[in-house]
């Protein structure tokens, strides 16, 4: 019995331990996806700007240019929605297969 409970409180430490590094590691990662994000959605609104004003230039309104970036815009997101796939879910269903192996084990490593 006691080896039951060593064996539990190691791997309960191991766990605790692996999760920290693991959160850590997610905060870094995060971040940089967060900056790099924004960089790219500024830059996105300076070059639809810039679009918006040579449109507008040449059709002689700069209500129509932004219609017309508007409506690309649109167009792409249409695009993306129908074509995405689902790679949320993927991980999502990996993760969940990765506990139901941990909790099997852990039950096999404890009822035999």
């Amino acid at each position: 019995m006691d080896d039951n409970r060593t064996l539990l409180n190691i791997l309960s430490s191991v766990s605790l331990e692996y999760l920290a590094q693991r959160a850590g590691d997610i905060r870094k990662n995060t971040v940089a996806g967060l900056a790099i994000m924004m960089l790219l959605l500024i830059a996105l609104g300076v070059f639809a700007f810039a679009f918006i004003v040579l449109i507008g230039d040449a059709i002689g309104s700069y209500c129509g240019g932004a219609f017309i970036v508007g409506g690309i815009y649109l167009a792409l997101a249409v695009m993306l929605f129908v074509f995405m796939k689902r790679p949320v879910q993927q991980k999502s269903d990996r993760w969940k297969a990765m506990l139901l192996l941990v909790v099997r084990n852990l039950r096999d490593s404890l009822s035999g």
